[in-house]
């Protein structure tokens, strides 16, 4: 690494801890229009998601790999993310993907969340629904056992390329992956000037 990349990358680590700090750490797996939003405390659209399953500060993809720097690490359902200082490397099973930063795009977003679990001590609650709704978005009283649900406001994150990745993040803590996404966009944009021989 140059002293410039080596500038960027003192940060990193800070706020990758920033996105490890988050109470709850989803990803999402599918999601579907729901026609029986009555019955779904009024969802638009259900979501399959499930907690990552390991987030490590540095963690080596493969036993005799050797590094000057912390590798951050996220473990999703059947994928592995290493966050090296210039690509993410993808694993998934025994083969291995390499993606260059500046190509890879990461989408964010915040989004309420109708949540049925527990609410993570971080999370921002904006409103109230229930279990069961009427039509009206009130409560549908011929349910006796109808409860009202928190809907919390979350970061959504969307990482992709054209070569494949396409995962869903999701953080109980609004913000919590931005400034990891920010440099790892900001190392995209140095990869795409010295390509250019800008720098």
């Amino acid at each position: 690494m140059d002293n410039e990349m080596a500038r960027v990358y003192d940060s990193f680590s800070t706020h990758f801890a920033a996105f490890n700090a988050s109470k709850r750490k989803w990803q999402y797996l599918h999601a579907q229009r729901n026609h029986d939003w009555k019955r779904n405390a009024g969802a638009g659209k259900l979501i399959n998601r499930v907690g990552i399953a390991g987030v490590d500060m540095h963690k080596v993809p493969v036993k005799f790999f050797k590094t000057n720097v912390q590798i951050p690490h996220i473990k999703l359902r059947n994928t592995d993310l290493f966050f090296l200082p210039e690509r993410l490397l993808v694993q998934r099973g025994n083969k291995f993907a390499a993606v260059f930063y500046k190509n890879l795009v990461i989408d964010h977003s915040t989004t309420r969340f109708i949540e049925d679990e527990a609410v993570a001590s971080d999370a921002r609650i904006v409103d109230h629904t229930w279990k069961y709704v009427n039509k009206s978005g009130g409560p549908d009283r011929r349910f006796s056992n109808n409860r009202q649900i928190p809907i919390c406001l979350y970061s959504e994150y969307t990482l992709r390329s054209v070569t494949g990745v396409n995962e869903v993040i999701c953080t109980s803590k609004i913000g919590a992956f931005d400034g990891f996404g920010s440099y790892l966009n900001q190392i995209g944009r140095f990869q795409s000037a010295m390509r250019q021989g800008i720098l």
